[in-house]
């Protein structure tokens, strides 16, 4: 299965960062250090900031959808090309140079695990609010008989009649 580990950081942005020192029969690696300084271990940019179908979006028939995954390539590809050619060169940089590094900047700020989650609680509060409200609905359905049993729609004729129903909780 292609792209199931997905990089959080991308690896184009890691291999810059590979140490220069890098024996020629070995893989490009960047030095990875452990939170508390003890610990330092080198690593290959493949194989670190990544997690599994981090960006993969799964269709209502199950297919893995890698349209996420191949849009933030591109943004990445981009961005590799413009440090290489540009930014290393210290050249001024084009409009189309300055759109892909802005794309290339947001991209980073909005992929790390901690803001997944963080999106993930937000659209769970939503979604948890809108299906309240749905069983809210329900439940008051006998209360107002003329609502029609496939969804809940109510004209302003009802509104005012509503209005002036008590409130039974």
């Amino acid at each position: 299965m292609e792209h199931k580990d997905q990089h959080t950081v991308p690896r184009s942005y890691l291999q810059a960062w590979c140490d220069p020192n890098t024996p020629t029969c070995h893989i490009p690696y960047v030095w990875r250090f452990e939170k508390d300084g003890d610990g330092q271990r080198r690593k290959a940019p493949e194989n670190i900031f990544t997690e599994r179908e981090m960006y993969t979006l799964v269709g209502p028939d199950g297919a893995r959808d890698l349209t996420l995954e191949r849009s933030l390539a591109g943004i990445e590809e981009a961005f590799a090309k413009l440090r290489d050619t540009v930014l290393e060169r210290r050249a001024p940089i084009s409009s189309e140079g300055k759109f892909a590094l802005c794309a290339f900047v947001g991209a980073m700020s909005t992929r790390t695990v901690g803001m997944r989650d963080h999106w993930r609680r937000q659209w769970q509060q939503t979604l948890d609010i809108g299906e309240e409200i749905e069983r809210d609905i329900e439940k008051r359905r006998g209360f107002y008989p003329g609502l029609p049993p496939t969804g809940p729609t109510m004209s302003l004729d009802d509104v005012g009649v509503s209005s002036r129903i008590p409130c039974r909780i």
